[in-house]
């Protein structure tokens, strides 16, 4: 399993003799619930750590007392977070391409700002393409890039940096 990985627990006390009483503790609170794998060691075996409740328990298991629970497109930030904001559940405000980029106000209800985030994305997206978008930065390959305010001053900073990373004047060495 992946790091990421939605997972039911399913608490086997046979193995608390490979841990120590305040895992063990764990282990029996976060049995029975689903979580996300946030860790993983191949110390002494694979065994996975399992965050729970937006990662106020953690506690480690063995492989068998995982299973694993489909959960499109999703990753670790979207459900260690607990997926606020949903990434799946949003409606886009306003969209503008700037060069090879896309300027994107979605709403994800409540939040701040009403629950509108405003983000430059890396590349050209028409609204259908964009199913799933979390506002967040994720890593190199997620298309987000950068978050403003969904301000006036705030689309008009989203437009530089969309100019920028599509027409760079220079480049760093």
């Amino acid at each position: 399993m992946k790091i990421g990985t939605k997972v039911k627990v399913k608490y086997n006390d046979a193995y608390d003799r490979e841990y120590d009483r305040c895992a063990i503790a764990g282990r029996r609170l976060i049995g029975g619930h689903i979580g996300v794998i946030t860790d993983k060691s191949n110390s002494h075996g694979s065994c996975y750590e399992v965050s729970y409740n937006d990662g106020q328990y953690i506690a480690w298991f063995e492989p068998d007392e995982l299973t694993e629970i489909a959960t499109p497109e999703m990753n670790i930030n979207q459900v260690a977070m607990g997926c606020k904001p949903d990434p799946t559940n949003f409606k886009i405000v306003d969209l503008e391409h700037v060069g090879n980029c896309t300027i994107v106000c979605a709403n994800y209800g409540g939040l701040t700002f009403g629950g509108d985030k405003l983000m430059v994305l890396r590349g050209v997206y028409e609204k259908h393409q964009l199913r799933v978008l979390d506002p967040h930065f994720l890593n190199e390959q997620h298309p987000v890039v950068a978050r403003f305010q969904p301000t006036p001053e705030g689309f008009h900073m989203a437009r530089i940096i969309a100019n920028h990373i599509s027409y760079p004047s220079h480049r760093d060495e």
